[in-house]
């Protein structure tokens, strides 16, 4: 990144994780570049995203085919549609 030796401060831009309902863990990482004649690296600046503590996360499984749900001992009447057919003018 070509940052200058000194101390910095990490974070996840806030307005993203508002709009995205996400929250950081941590919420910043501070690190310091040292100066070496070689240059310096850092690692570990990691940080996980998870649902915001207000937001209620659900896992859906997606199925091809949507079937209705009836409860056991309920029969489902579905109509059948008609289909209509085009007749040819002579």
């Amino acid at each position: 990144m070509g940052l200058e030796p000194g101390d910095y401060v990490a974070r996840v831009d806030s307005a993203q994780m508002r709009n995205l309902k996400l929250s950081s863990d941590p919420p910043q990482r501070d690190f310091t570049i040292k100066t070496l004649e070689e240059g310096d690296i850092v690692a570990g600046i990691d940080f996980v995203l998870k649902p915001a503590r207000n937001e209620v996360v659900t896992q859906q499984k997606i199925s091809p085919e949507p079937k209705p749900v009836v409860p056991k001992g309920i029969e489902l009447k579905i109509p059948q549609a008609e289909n209509p057919v085009m007749k040819e003018e002579k």
